[in-house]
Protein backbone atom coordinates (compact mmCIF):
# COMPACT_ATOMS: atom_id res chain seq x y z
CA UNK A 1 0.00 0.00 0.00
CA UNK A 2 2.81 2.74 0.61
CA UNK A 3 3.94 1.16 -2.97
CA UNK A 4 0.63 2.91 -4.30
CA UNK A 5 1.10 6.47 -2.58
CA UNK A 6 4.68 6.65 -2.42
CA UNK A 7 5.88 9.77 -4.46
CA UNK A 8 7.25 9.00 -7.49
CA UNK A 9 7.78 10.62 -11.26
CA UNK A 10 4.84 7.92 -13.01
CA UNK A 11 2.43 9.33 -9.85
CA UNK A 12 3.45 13.16 -10.80
CA UNK A 13 3.09 12.82 -14.74
CA UNK A 14 -0.28 10.97 -14.20
CA UNK A 15 -1.76 13.39 -11.96
CA UNK A 16 -1.23 16.48 -14.31
CA UNK A 17 -2.86 14.48 -17.32
CA UNK A 18 -5.68 14.18 -15.10
CA UNK A 19 -5.56 17.24 -13.82
CA UNK A 20 -5.33 19.19 -17.31
CA UNK A 21 -8.06 16.55 -18.60
CA UNK A 22 -10.39 17.20 -15.68
CA UNK A 23 -9.89 21.08 -16.21
CA UNK A 24 -10.59 20.65 -20.14
CA UNK A 25 -13.36 19.31 -19.20
CA UNK A 26 -15.11 21.18 -16.65
CA UNK A 27 -14.39 24.54 -19.43
CA UNK A 28 -15.87 22.39 -22.15
CA UNK A 29 -18.84 21.76 -19.92
CA UNK A 30 -19.29 25.42 -18.84
CA UNK A 31 -19.31 26.72 -22.29
CA UNK A 32 -21.85 24.09 -23.41
CA UNK A 33 -24.08 25.17 -20.70
CA UNK A 34 -23.45 29.00 -21.03
CA UNK A 35 -24.37 28.75 -25.43
CA UNK A 36 -27.10 25.96 -24.27
CA UNK A 37 -28.86 28.87 -22.28
CA UNK A 38 -28.45 31.88 -24.91
CA UNK A 39 -29.95 29.34 -27.56
CA UNK A 40 -33.15 28.93 -25.61
CA UNK A 41 -33.19 32.49 -24.47
CA UNK A 42 -32.69 33.60 -28.09
CA UNK A 43 -35.42 30.66 -29.37
CA UNK A 44 -38.00 32.10 -26.39
CA UNK A 45 -37.61 35.29 -27.86
CA UNK A 46 -37.82 34.66 -31.42
CA UNK A 47 -40.97 32.30 -31.10
CA UNK A 48 -42.43 35.53 -28.17
CA UNK A 49 -41.91 37.99 -31.20
CA UNK A 50 -43.65 35.60 -33.65
CA UNK A 51 -46.76 35.05 -31.31
CA UNK A 52 -47.16 38.93 -30.29
CA UNK A 53 -47.45 39.78 -33.96
CA UNK A 54 -50.20 37.13 -34.77
CA UNK A 55 -51.85 38.16 -31.70
CA UNK A 56 -51.38 41.64 -33.20
CA UNK A 57 -52.87 40.74 -36.61
CA UNK A 58 -55.71 38.81 -34.90
CA UNK A 59 -56.74 41.78 -32.50
CA UNK A 60 -56.66 44.01 -36.02
CA UNK A 61 -58.80 41.56 -37.60
CA UNK A 62 -61.19 41.90 -34.90
CA UNK A 63 -61.00 45.27 -34.85
CA UNK A 64 -62.08 45.73 -38.79
CA UNK A 65 -64.82 43.21 -38.11
CA UNK A 66 -66.47 45.20 -35.43
CA UNK A 67 -65.92 48.56 -37.21
CA UNK A 68 -67.60 47.06 -40.20
CA UNK A 69 -70.65 45.69 -38.50
CA UNK A 70 -70.87 49.34 -36.22
CA UNK A 71 -71.14 50.88 -39.47
CA UNK A 72 -73.38 48.28 -40.92
CA UNK A 73 -75.48 48.99 -38.19
CA UNK A 74 -74.87 52.57 -38.17
CA UNK A 75 -76.20 52.63 -41.84
CA UNK A 76 -79.75 50.46 -41.78
CA UNK A 77 -81.83 54.06 -40.95
CA UNK A 78 -80.15 55.87 -43.94
CA UNK A 79 -80.56 52.57 -45.98
CA UNK A 80 -84.49 52.33 -44.84
CA UNK A 81 -84.82 55.83 -45.76
CA UNK A 82 -83.39 55.36 -48.87
CA UNK A 83 -85.19 52.79 -49.56
CA UNK A 84 -88.59 54.39 -48.80
CA UNK A 85 -87.89 57.12 -51.58
CA UNK A 86 -87.21 54.46 -54.02
CA UNK A 87 -84.01 56.96 -54.57
CA UNK A 88 -81.89 54.08 -56.63
CA UNK A 89 -79.18 56.10 -57.64
CA UNK A 90 -78.92 57.28 -53.95
CA UNK A 91 -79.18 53.41 -52.85
CA UNK A 92 -76.36 51.93 -54.77
CA UNK A 93 -73.97 54.62 -54.12
CA UNK A 94 -74.36 54.51 -50.49
CA UNK A 95 -74.52 50.94 -50.23
CA UNK A 96 -71.50 50.64 -52.31
CA UNK A 97 -69.64 53.10 -49.41
CA UNK A 98 -71.00 50.63 -46.70
CA UNK A 99 -69.59 47.58 -48.69
CA UNK A 100 -65.98 49.05 -48.75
Amino acid sequence: MDKLFAPSLLRALVSRNVLVSVLALVVVVAVAIYESNQLILSQFADESGILADVALNEITDQQILAQNAANLVASLPTTRELTELGDADGLTNFLLVVKA
